[in-house]
């Protein structure tokens, strides 16, 4: 199945990461994809994997100069009503590695 399949059946407002091996070549809402210079040629990439992605942050992380989003391996120090989750579906890209 290639991208253009995915995001045919996918809204908008819907956040995704599209990752291609190491490289991470979109995170966003899925609207704005479209204004990627290579926008047309994404489209008529396969797709190997789709899963879900959790991002778990502090709302202020950066007004407050903490580090960035956490790995799920680190326990941070947060009150749970500071945090912020943002759900991703990631889709990874058949890469040539």
């Amino acid at each position: 199945m290639t991208l253009a399949d995915i995001v045919g059946v996918m809204s908008g407002p819907d956040r995704v990461r599209i990752t291609k091996g190491s490289n991470e070549l979109f995170a966003g809402y899925l609207g704005n994809l479209v204004h990627m210079a290579e926008y047309e040629a994404l489209m008529a990439e396969e797709v190997t994997r789709l899963k879900e992605k959790v991002d778990i942050t502090h709302k202020r992380y950066k007004e407050l100069g903490l580090m960035q989003p956490l790995h799920p391996e680190e326990t941070p120090n947060y009150s749970f009503s500071d945090l912020q989750l943002t759900i991703y579906r990631e889709i990874i890209l058949k890469s040539e590695e």
